[in-house]
């Protein structure tokens, strides 16, 4: 069985921003120098300035997401995770991608049961309709692990993987 993570909403709407405000810039800059700076063209230079910063936002979350995944997989602790539910976010969608959280748990070395959810993330049409299939109570299709930090339980990070089996695999290392 071959795992792929799932890819953070951060990064795939900071690049789509990023690439649409840099559009509108570029198309300013032509617009502008064919027509002789037109007062009516510069708001497609400010609604491009607008696009790249949010881009550039997005994308600066994304890195501080991975900082953080890079020091807690470094320096915190390791538990496998069993997801509890997915809980789908319908108001944000990129292309045909849905956005979605996953509420965990896991059991720490005192042996509680800690409840933490993931950040948002990105599923694919085919992955949503196999996640509704196995029932949005017990998702058989997503594996978890969630690192913790040793001296603040509520610095978490909860890695998220979608099992793939058979055809659809890149890899098989049987």
């Amino acid at each position: 069985m071959y795992m792929r993570e799932l890819r953070s909403i951060w990064r795939a709407g900071g690049k789509i921003c990023l690439i649409f405000g840099l559009g509108l810039l570029a198309l300013y800059a032509i617009l502008g120098f064919a027509l002789g700076f037109i007062g009516g063209i510069l708001a497609i230079a400010g609604n491009g300035a607008v696009w790249t910063l949010l881009g550039a936002v997005f994308l600066s979350v994304a890195r501080f997401g991975d900082a953080k995944r890079e020091r807690l997989k470094r320096e915190g602790l390791c538990f496998d995770g069993e997801i509890v539910c997915i809980v789908p976010n319908m108001l944000i969608r990129v292309g045909f991608f849905a956005s979605a959280r996953a509420d965990c748990r896991y059991i720490n070395f005192e042996n509680k049961t800690c409840l933490v959810q993931s950040g948002l993330f990105m599923i694919d049409s085919t992955m949503w309709t196999l996640l509704l299939s196995d029932g949005p109570k017990n998702p058989a299709a997503l594996a978890a692990k969630i690192y913790v930090n040793r001296n603040n339980p509520r610095d978490y990070y909860v890695e998220l993987r979608e099992k793939i089996t058979g055809a659809n695999a890149d890899y098989d290392y049987r």
